[in-house]
């Protein structure tokens, strides 16, 4: 499901409680590894998670710049109160993943071609 969509069917429940509190569990968890490796707090989606777990709701979550950062993931909730619970990228993101990965790989096909037609110019 749609992390946006999942967001608008338990706004004012009491699942909207209990997701942010997981949040805020993990928010913690997280932040103790922007402490240990300042690098990755510059990663928009570890601040979009932060802000969701130092949110008072959703709605005040919606209304802060990292909303759009999460807007697009999908979300899979099997036991909201254990905290069972994944994130992970949408279709949008999927496509960039894919496509740069595909970049990469073309660029080290050509390379690769391009020093074995060297060698073979060498040889000759």
């Amino acid at each position: 499901m749609i992390f946006s969509d999942y967001l608008d069917s338990i706004e004012n429940t009491e699942q909207e409680q209990q997701l942010l509190e997981q949040f805020a569990k993990n928010a913690a968890d997280i932040q103790e590894g922007v402490n240990e490796a300042p690098f990755i707090g510059k990663i928009k989606i570890i601040g979009a998670l932060l802000a969701l777990g130092t949110a008072e709701s959703i709605e005040a979550f919606r209304q802060s710049e990292y909303y759009e950062y999460l807007k697009d993931w999908e979300i899979s909730v099997k036991d909201l109160e254990k905290g069972h619970f994944s994130l992970y990228p949408g279709a949008e993101q999927r496509k960039k993943i894919f496509a740069i990965a595909g970049a990469v790989v073309l660029g080290i096909v050509l390379l690769v071609w391009c020093c074995k037609r060297r060698c073979k110019r060498k040889q000759k």
